[in-house]
């Protein structure tokens, strides 16, 4: 009996972390709030870009789709 409870409480217990806020963390520490990115501590507003030379990247964001690319 005490098995059967464990396993209920370890089965929910992954249930409720799956389906946590979906605009709070994401891959990546990628997190989308207020129509934002927020990616590697920088804050991009939806559309926008940034480029880097160190590593080499450009980064957009989209919030709709909820992707940063590079």
């Amino acid at each position: 009996m005490k098995t059967i409870v464990l396993l209920t409480v370890i089965a929910l217990g992954g249930v409720s972390l799956n389906m946590g806020d979906p605009n709070h963390q994401h891959n990546y520490g990628v997190s989308f709030e207020d129509g934002k990115c927020k990616y590697r501590n920088q804050t991009l507003k939806d559309g926008g870009s940034e480029t880097f030379q160190f590593p080499c990247e450009q980064w957009v964001c989209n919030v709709t789709a909820k992707t940063v690319n590079n």
